[in-house]
């Protein structure tokens, strides 16, 4: 109990020394205890050194938020001044071109008809020239050495009696028999053209000797 009285009092007293030398720190008098003794000299207390002040950190500065682009204003189009309209240029009156007569057309010569071309007859089954085909042949080859430019066809016809076969190759026969008498009267061969129709092209269709004898024939065909 002693011990544990002495070292409470023992606490007491030395927080009551701090305390007074603290203040004789402070006052930088002596302190005197209150048993009369004189106390030694408080021991000089070396003032801390002055702690800098740590820098104050700078001041975060909110970046402003962009600012909304205004938008740009339309182009004021400015309205086109009137036109002042251009009067209208008087029509002018062109002068009426004269009109030139038309001359009348010359009459066309029309062309002298030529004479006409006697056919020539043959015999059933025949196609040599009789007494009456050489006198037609004779005035048809005048015509044409009269006129040189002049062509014409030799056509060999047959009746109808006789094969198609038969007939065309004796149409034949009959176009050049007409054909190489002309020649022999002077007649350029170029002018002659020979062809066979046979029993084609009948002139009459009764069936009569008449009707079988105008159909056996060398007919000539000018252009």
């Amino acid at each position: 109990m002693y011990e544990r009285r002495h070292s409470k009092h023992s606490i007491v007293f030395l927080s009551m020394m701090i305390g007074m030398v603290l203040l004789t720190a402070c006052s930088g008098k002596q302190i005197i205890t209150s048993s009369g003794e004189e106390t030694a000299p408080a021991p000089v207390v070396a003032e801390p050194a002055p702690v800098t002040p740590e820098p104050e950190p700078d001041p975060v500065v909110e970046e402003p938020a962009p600012a909304a682009l205004e938008p740009e204003p339309e182009p004021v189009v400015a309205e086109p001044e009137p036109v002042a309209s251009e009067p209208e240029p008087e029509p002018v009156m062109a002068e009426p071109v004269p009109v030139e007569p038309t001359p009348e057309p010359e009459p066309v010569a029309e062309p002298e008809p030529v004479a006409s071309l006697e056919d020539i007859y043959f015999a059933f089954d025949q196609f040599t020239l009789s007494n009456e085909a050489r006198t037609a042949l004779e005035a048809n080859a005048n015509i044409l050495k009269e006129d040189p430019s002049l062509n014409i066809t030799i056509e060999g016809h047959c009746d109808e009696r006789g094969t198609q076969a038969y007939n065309m190759t004796l149409g034949e026969r009959r176009a050049n028999a007409a054909k190489k008498y002309l020649t022999e009267l002077g007649v350029s061969p170029k002018q002659l053209h020979t062809v066979s129709y046979g029993k084609e092209r009948p002139s009459c269709l009764s069936q009569t000797e008449e009707c079988y004898q105008a159909n056996r024939r060398a007919h000539f065909q000018t252009p």
